[in-house]
């Protein structure tokens, strides 16, 4: 049994890859294809694992110019369904809320053995239960796949930072032992570990981004440094991350919120007790993504705020590591 691994997701920096290699899959895994918009993330996929086809545009690709891989990985734009967005769906106006069809042209036309979609949980809600429940729907095509999904959070295997994301994952019927729905083997992780964020903090020794003083950032964090104050709080010996950058500055006690493209380019989150931002290694280990990652990305000509921007966009590697276990597991791959 061979794994064929392809992957279209903006910026996903090679997370699923990542989490095949911690499951010491790494050298039987086949990358077959990318499609990926942004050239600083090809570049990056391509510097860490050669692809055999690179397709620049989902909108523009022909799925007969794609090969047939057994594991399908995709992270479709968020932004249409984020809590964070303006919440169109598929009336996005940037188009971004049409792109699932094209995955699903690949499902229907291709049939991999497995998929793995993920997106924000704010597809679950109810501005677009009628959407979600279309997609998954959809996503069976008539009786050949086997659909399941879950939210998961992050914080909930080892790594502290709040990122709840919605999972799809779908077996082909055929490829199933069996092939009926109570012959699947799968279950849903449940978690429970929780490391602390001090834990994956770099020590006091480095050189740590600063906030720029006099800028709106920098007002938000004295004003939420004081806050704790009052509270009674020693904001120098506890590990506080302080959301700065947003409108509505916020704090969380010993766990990040969630990472973003943007949010993560502009700097993460304010550290209390290491008195500074992020850093970028501190940013890959938020992602359970490796450090060497840095590297890497110099090779490709990527920027550091190109690779923070990727790190806040990508697949969280301890959930993809859990879930491609299991689903392994359920294709009878021993």
């Amino acid at each position: 049994y061979e794994i064929y691994q392809c992957d279209w997701s903006s910026d996903v920096c090679s997370s699923d890859l990542v989490a095949l290699e911690g499951l010491g899959l790494g050298q039987r895994a086949r990358l077959r294809f990318i499609c990926e918009k942004d050239a600083a993330a090809r570049r990056l996929i391509c510097a860490h694992r050669s692809p055999e086809h690179i397709f620049n545009d989902i909108m523009q690709r022909s799925v007969d110019d794609m090969p047939v891989c057994d594991i399908y990985a995709a992270g479709f734009p968020c932004q249409p369904w984020s809590t964070a967005g303006l919440r169109q769906g598929t009336a996005d106006k940037h188009g971004r809320g049409n792109i699932f069809p094209r995955i699903l042209d690949y499902l229907h036309r291709k049939r991999p053995k497995c998929f793995l979609l993920e997106n924000v949980k704010g597809l679950t809600t109810s501005t677009h239960q009628e959407c979600f429940a279309s997609m998954l729907d959809d996503l069976k095509l008539g009786n050949s796949f086997i659909v399941t999904w879950r939210v998961l959070n992050t914080a909930n295997f080892g790594i502290p930072q709040n990122r709840p994301r919605l999972y799809i994952i779908g077996f082909l019927r055929d490829a199933v032992p069996g092939g009926i729905e109570g012959n699947l083997d799968f279950k849903w992780p449940r978690g429970g570990r929780h490391d602390p964020l001090r834990s994956l903090l770099e020590g006091h020794e480095i050189c740590r981004p600063q906030v720029k003083p006099g800028t709106v950032a920098d007002r938000n964090l004295q004003v939420m440094l004081h806050r704790l104050k009052r509270q009674g709080v020693d904001p120098a010996s506890e590990p506080y991350a302080l959301d700065i950058f947003a409108s509505k500055p916020r704090s969380m006690l010993g766990k990040v919120p969630c990472l973003t493209r943007t949010r993560a380019g502009s700097g993460g989150y304010y550290i209390t007790c290491a008195k500074g931002l992020l850093t970028t290694v501190e940013m890959l280990r938020l992602q359970g993504l490796p450090e060497s990652f840095i590297a890497i990305a110099q090779k490709a000509d990527v920027s550091d705020r190109q690779l923070r921007q990727m790190i806040g966009n990508a697949m969280s590697v301890p959930v993809l590591r859990d879930l491609l276990s299991r689903m392994l597991h359920a294709l009878g791959f021993r």
